[in-house]
């Protein structure tokens, strides 16, 4: 079983990176980030990262409109490659 998604199910998702909790009140909670786009918000993750111990920092992009491209799974995108900074 492969862990990436065929080419044709890449979407590219623009909007502002923003930190919130997420699973708030679970033991799951934690602080998380987002791309909010278009009224919906996505949780940012890099493909095969673990959650729990994320070497990706996308607080450099909090606050500011960027572009990911990934795949979608529920709430969260999967994101390929990490926008220039």
């Amino acid at each position: 079983m492969s862990n990436s998604m065929p080419e044709d199910k890449k979407v590219r998702i623009t909007g502002i990176v923003i930190k919130k909790l997420s699973s708030p009140g679970s033991k799951s909670e934690r602080a998380a980030y987002y791309v909010q786009s278009r009224g919906k918000q996505y949780q940012l993750r890099k493909r095969n990262e673990n959650p729990w111990n994320p070497s990706t920092d996308f607080g450099v992009y909090e606050g500011k409109q960027v572009s990911f491209v990934g795949t979608i799974d529920d709430y969260t995108l999967f994101v390929d490659e990490l926008p220039k900074t």
